[in-house]
C-alpha cells in the first residue's frame, strides 16, 4: 500500500471551495456489507478522487496543483452502463426515472457492468467523482470521490475474479461471457449535479489497474483504498448519463399587493393581487406549475377561518375558475381573474418566471366591536378585520414528480409546515366605518310661538313642544339609539309628552335608507322665562354600530320671549281750520291738557290726537291696530263728534310698522262749566276722557295698549254789555163776549201790523210768547188767570162764545230806546179810544159783522239786551 501522508499539506482553500459549491448532507446509509458486490467503505465515504491518490501514493510526472490532469489513454477496463435501480433506497418514478436534489448526496443502487479489453488485469478500482471535475483532474480534495472497489468472486456469481489474493477484485477474460461481468446491486454514494445546461445526473468515473500481478498489494481500506494507476496513462475515464434527474429547486413565490392601499373600508373592498412564480436557478431543471391556488384567513370573523386555527383556509382554485365565486365573505372575481387557464406552465432557464393578477372583493360589515366608552377611552376605536392570505401552487419536474411541498400552510395553527411552495403572507383589512349621526331640533308650538328672522319667539312663557329629527348618516352600519337627553328631559327615549312620542324611537335605524334612517319625534317642556329673555336647551344623541362604535351628536334651540306691544299717547288742542288742518299734527299746541272758554260747544271745538306705536322693540314684527277704545267719545253727551273731521281723522285697521307710529286726530264738541254745578254727576269745570287701542299680533292674538288720558278744562267767560239800552214791553189782552152769539177773532193789531211772532213795525219787533199778568187796573195785585198765553195769529181761529174771555199776550222789543222814551212809548199804545187806539182786537160775527172790543190793556217793561 502506497504512502498518502502527503494529502495532509492540502490547503484549506480545496474544503472551502468545495464547500461553497455544495451543501453538507449527512452520510447516506449503505446496506449490509455482505449485501454490497463493492466494498461499502470506500464506496459510501468520501474519499480522493484519482489524480489525488496517484500523487499521495508516489506517483511520477505530475504536479500537485489544482486543475493538473492525469493523461488516461488506455482503455483495458471500463464500465459499459449502469442501470440504476433506486436512489436513495427508492424507486423509480412514474416514468421509470429516478430524481434528486442537486447538491444532495444520494445513495445509487445499482447494476455496473464491467469490460475489460486486456486478457488480464488486477485490482480494478472505479474513482466515482462528487463533484463536476473528472477524477483524473487534481483538486486537493480528500472528499471529492467515491471510490467502488469490486469483491473477489461475490458470492460466485461470476463477478470480479481473485488472481492476486487480495481484496481488490480482478478481472480477467476467460471465465467471463463478453469479457463482461456485472455488479448486481452495487450500493454507492455521489452526488447529485449536472453539467451546466443538463439537468441529468451523470456517473462521472475513471478505471484505474494494475497491470501486474502483486500479491496482498490491494486493500479496500486503509489511507489509499483500492488501485491508483501504474502510470500517468494507465487509467480511464468517462461519464455515463444516469437516468437520475437533477430535481427543480422549489420555486420562489410571491403574491404581491397591487392595490393602493391594504386597507379598505366596510362593509367592502377589493384587493388586487399579483402572483409571480419563478423556477431555482441553481440547476438548470425545467419547473412544471400544476396549479395556483389563493387562500384567506382571518383574525376575527366568524365566517371565515381563524388564523392560526386548524380550520381549512378559504381557498379560490385560480387557475381553475372564471366566474364569480363567494365563500364566506370572500369573493374571487371571475371576470379579473388573469391566472385563469394559463396551467400548466413550464419554466426554463429561457423563461423562469410566471405572472398573473387577480382580484378579491371582501364584503365584511361586522367587524370586531370596540370596548364599551370609560373614561380613558370615552371613543374606542373598534377593531380593523384583518385577513392574512397567502398562495400556495403545485409544481411538479419534467418526469411529473411533486417539487416542493404542496400542503404547506403559513396562517394554521402549525409552526412545522410553513415552508413550500407557499408565499409570504400578505394582509389587509377591512377598517371600520365610524358610525355618523345628526339631530335636528325645533320648537314647533308654543305660547305665541313664532319665527322671525331665524329666531324663535313665544309671547309668554309657558309649555313649548319642541321637535327633533335624528337621521343615521352611516352609509354602512345600522345605528342603535343609547341615549337621547334634552337638557329639560333627562332620558326622552322613555317620553311620551309628545306626539308622536320619544318614546317609539326604534331599537335601530337602518343605513343609507332616506326616510327610514330617519326618526322624528316630540317632546314639551315648560319653559319660564322673563320678557325679552332666552331661554336655551340642548339635545344629546348617542347611538352604537354594529361594533360598538359610538356616535354623538347635539342640536341647541333657543327662543326668546317677546310679548307683543303696543303704546298709545292721547293728547289735546283747541281746534282751529280743520280744512288746514289746524293745529299741524306735530304741532306743540298738543299737550296732556287743554284750556277753552266755558261753556265749550260749538264755538270752541277742541282736538285729540292719537299716537299709536308698535313696541315689539325685540321682533320688529308688524302689529293690525284694529280699534280705538275711549270711555267718553263719542258715548258722552259731553263729548260729540263734530261734523266736520280732519284729513288725518283716525281709520282702522291700519298696519302699524315697528319704528313708524301711526298718528290720528279725532276732532270734537265738548260742553263744560267754570263752575261746577251741583245738580249735575260729574265735575263740570273739566272733562277728562281715558282711551286705549287694540290690536292683533302676527299669530292672530289679541293685544292692547296702555291707557291714556287727556283733560279739557273750561274757564269761566264773565258777562258783558255793548252800552246800548232797549225796551221790551209786554202788551196783555183780555176781551169778554158780551154779545149773544158767538164772535171769532178777525184782527189783532199793533200800529197797524198784525200781532204776529217776528213781524216788524216802526223797526220794533214782535215776540209773540205771552206772558204772566199780575193784575188789571182795578186790582194791580190780583193776578190774571188763566195765564195769558201767545196771542193767536192770522189766520184767526179763536171763537169767543156768549160769556166767554179771552186773554192773551206779546211783546214788543225797542230796540234803541232810551229810558226816557217808555212814558211816551206807553201813553201811545193807550191813547185814543176804541177807533184810534193803536191796538186794535177785531171779532166778527156769524155775518162777519165787527164787533167792538172793550179789551183790557196792561204794558209791562224790561230791559231788551240786543
Amino acid at each position: 500500500m502506497k504512502d498518502r501522508t502527503s494529502i495532509l499539506s492540502r490547503t484549506r482553500l480545496s474544503v472551502a471551495c468545495a464547500a461553497l459549491i455544495y451543501s453538507a448532507t449527512l452520510p447516506v446509509q449503505a446496506v449490509p456489507e455482505a449485501d454490497n458486490p463493492i466494498w461499502n467503505a470506500p464506496a459510501n465515504n468520501a474519499d480522493s478522487c484519482m489524480a489525488d491518490a496517484y500523487i499521495e501514493t508516489g506517483g511520477k510526472g505530475l504536479k500537485d496543483r489544482v486543475g493538473q490532469v492525469i493523461n488516461c489513454t488506455a482503455e483495458d477496463v471500463e464500465i459499459a452502463e449502469v442501470t440504476v435501480k433506486k436512489v436513495d433506497g427508492a424507486g423509480p418514478g412514474s416514468g421509470g426515472d429516478f430524481t434528486c436534489t442537486l447538491g444532495d448526496t444520494i445513495e445509487v443502487t445499482a447494476d455496473l457492468r464491467v469490460r475489460t479489453n486486456a486478457a488480464e488485469r488486477y485490482d480494478t478500482t472505479f474513482f466515482v467523482a462528487r463533484d463536476l471535475d473528472s477524477p483524473q483532474v487534481v483538486q486537493q480534495d480528500e472528499e471529492a470521490c467515491s471510490i467502488l472497489i469490486p469483491k473477489n468472486d461475490f458470492k460466485s456469481t461470476g463477478n470480479a475474479q481473485n488472481l492476486d489474493l487480495d481484496q481488490c477484485g480482478d478481472i480477467a477474460k476467460s471465465g467471463l461471457v463478453d469479457d463482461e461481468y456485472t455488479l448486481v446491486d452495487a450500493v454507492f454514494t455521489m452526488t447529485c449535479t449536472a453539467s451546466p445546461g443538463s439537468e441529468q445526473v451523470e456517473f462521472n468515473y475513471c478505471a484505474a489497474w494494475d497491470v501486474q500481478e502483486d500479491p496482498a498489494n490491494c486493500s479496500a481500506t486503509g489511507a489509499a483504498p483500492g488501485q491508483e494507476p501504474s502510470s500517468k496513462s494507465k487509467c480511464n475515464c468517462d461519464i455515463i448519463p444516469l437516468n437520475i434527474f437533477i430535481q427543480p429547486g422549489e420555486p420562489a413565490i410571491s403574491k404581491k399587493l397591487l392595490s393602493a392601499s391594504s386597507s379598505g373600508s366596510e362593509p367592502m373592498s377589493t384587493f388586487e393581487y399579483e402572483v409571480k412564480i419563478t423556477r431555482d436557478g441553481s440547476n438548470d431543471a425545467n419547473l412544471v406549475v400544476t396549479d395556483i391556488d389563493d387562500l384567506y384567513r382571518s383574525v376575527a370573523d366568524a365566517s371565515t377561518p381563524k388564523v392560526g386555527s386548524s380550520d381549512a383556509a378559504v381557498l379560490f382554485d385560480l387557475d381553475g375558475t372564471n366566474t364569480d365565486t363567494t365563500i364566506g365573505n370572500l369573493t374571487l372575481l371571475g371576470a379579473d381573474n388573469n391566472c385563469y387557464g394559463k396551467l400548466p406552465v413550464t419554466l426554463t432557464a429561457a423563461i423562469p418566471t410566471f405572472t398573473c393578477t387577480f382580484k378579491v372583493k371582501i364584503n365584511d360589515e361586522d367587524l370586531p366591536d370596540a370596548d364599551d366608552p370609560s373614561t380613558e377611552t370615552p371613543a374606542p376605536a373598534a377593531g380593523d378585520e384583518v385577513y392574512q392570505n397567502f398562495i400556495r401552487i403545485s409544481s411538479e419536474d419534467a418526469n411529473g414528480d411533486p417539487v416542493g411541498n404542496s400542503s404547506c400552510d403559513v396562517t394554521d395553527d402549525r409552526s412545522d409546515n410553513d415552508t413550500g411552495n407557499c408565499s409570504g403572507i400578505v394582509t389587509v383589512k377591512i377598517t371600520n366605518v365610524d358610525p355618523a349621526v345628526t339631530i335636528t331640533k325645533t320648537p314647533v308650538a308654543g305660547p305665541g310661538l313664532r319665527q322671525v328672522g331665524g329666531v324663535y319667539y313665544v309671547d309668554n312663557q309657558g309649555l313649548v313642544t319642541y321637535e327633533i329629527t335624528i337621521t343615521n348618516t352611516s352609509t354602512v352600519d345600522a345605528l342603535s339609539l343609547v341615549s337621547l337627553t334634552d337638557t329639560a328631559v333627562a332620558n326622552l327615549l322613555t317620553d311620551s309628552s309628545g306626539s308622536p312620542a320619544c318614546s317609539s324611537a326604534p331599537a335601530s335605524l337602518p343605513a343609507n335608507m332616506g326616510s327610514s334612517s330617519k326618526f322624528t319625534c316630540q317632546y314639551i317642556v315648560n319653559v319660564t322665562l322673563a320678557d325679552g329673555a332666552d331661554y336655551t336647551n340642548t339635545v344629546n344623541v348617542e347611538g352604537k354600530d354594529n361594533e360598538n362604535r359610538r356616535a354623538t351628536n347635539m342640536a341647541m334651540a333657543t327662543i326668546t320671549r317677546a310679548t307683543p306691544g303696543l303704546s298709545l299717547l292721547k293728547d289735546v288742542a283747541k281746534s282751529g281750520d280743520v280744512a288746514i288742518p289746524t293745529p299741524g299734527l306735530n304741532s306743540a299746541s298738543f299737550m296732556d291738557s287743554v284750556t277753552i272758554d266755558e261753556p265749550g260747544g260749538t264755538a270752541n271745538p277742541v282736538v285729540y290726537r292719537f299716537t299709536f306705536t308698535n313696541a315689539n322693540s325685540t321682533t320688529k314684527e308688524n302689529l293690525t291696530l284694529t280699534a280705538l277704545m275711549d270711555d267718553t267719545l263719542f258715548t258722552s253727551a259731553r263729548a260729540t263728534k263734530a261734523a266736520t273731521q280732519r284729513s288725518d281723522e283716525c281709520m282702522f285697521p291700519q298696519t302699524l310698522v315697528f319704528g313708524t307710529p301711526y298718528v290720528c286726530t279725532l276732532v270734537a264738541i265738548v260742553e263744560g262749566n267754570a263752575t261746577n254745578v251741583d245738580t249735575t254727576a260729574y265735575d263740570d269745570t273739566m272733562l277728562v276722557n281715558t282711551a286705549f287701542a287694540k290690536a292683533t299680533t302676527a299669530t292672530g292674538s289679541m293685544i292692547q295698549s296702555n291707557n291714556d288720558t287727556a283733560t279739557v278744562l273750561f274757564q269761566d267767560v264773565p258777562p258783558t254789555v255793548t252800552g246800548k239800552y232797549g225796551l221790551s214791553g209786554t202788551i196783555f189782552i183780555s176781551v169778554t163776549n158780551t154779545s149773544h152769539e158767538n164772535i171769532w177773532l178777525s184782527a189783532l193789531e199793533i200800529f197797524n201790523t198784525p200781532v204776529k211772532d217776528g213781524n216788524f213795525f216802526n223797526g220794533y219787533r214782535i215776540v209773540n210768547e205771552g206772558g204772566t199778568l199780575t193784575g188789571i187796573d182795578e186790582d194791580p195785585t190780583s193776578p190774571v188767570t188763566p195765564v195769558p198765553l201767545a196771542c193767536d195769529e192770522p189766520t184767526y181761529s179763536t171763537m169767543l162764545t156768549p160769556g166767554e174771555e179771552y186773554v192773551c199776550a206779546f211783546s214788543v222789543e225797542l230796540a234803541d230806546f232810551n229810558e226816557g222814551d217808555f212814558a211816551e212809548f206807553q201813553a201811545d199804545i193807550l191813547r185814543g179810544g176804541l177807533v184810534d187806539r193803536n191796538v186794535v182786537v177785531t171779532f166778527v160775527d156769524e155775518e162777519g159783522t165787527p164787533v167792538a172790543t172793550d179789551a183790557q190793556v196792561q204794558v209791562k217793561t224790561g230791559d231788551n239786551i240786543d
